[in-house]
């Protein structure tokens, strides 16, 4: 039987990939780690007691490593995420149908379909990223 991810796991993945881009696109990685934080912040707000103390400990070490981000590579806009969003998955997309496909691609398109979920900083999500998802899984 899979053992639950905690509210706290669920987000941890965002703050990963968030550290990915951080060098190479620190925007990104800023939107992607803002949209963990403010999700993070709602559950905490309904349920004080949904962080065990090492979650909130690490949670407190994500927002320090979002702060250490400058001022200037604050949250992207909607266009430049989205924009980053199609480039990266037209590459994914490429490598399976062109390339070998490995573990790393399948690495990929998991990232993807974890960071479509950003959109909803701006908007709900729109038929063409539920389609892109479907085409992720199928």
């Amino acid at each position: 039987m899979k053992k639950q991810k905690t509210i706290y796991e669920t987000y941890k993945e965002y703050f990963d990939y968030g550290k990915k881009f951080q060098e190479t696109n620190p925007r990104i990685a800023y939107s992607i780690c803002f949209y963990a934080v403010n999700n993070l912040k709602s559950e905490y707000s309904k349920n004080k007691n949904c962080f065990n103390e090492k979650e909130k400990d690490a949670f407190m070490s994500e927002i320090k490593n979002m702060n250490s981000i400058t001022l200037e590579n604050e949250k992207t806009n909607y266009d430049e995420y989205v924009d980053f969003l199609e480039n990266a998955f037209a590459n994914v997309n490429d490598e399976d149908r062109y390339g070998e496909v490995t573990p790393a691609t399948a690495q990929k398109f998991k990232m993807l379909n974890t960071l479509i979920n950003v959109i909803k900083t701006w908007e709900e999500l729109n038929g063409e990223w539920i389609d892109k998802r479907k085409k992720i899984w199928n």
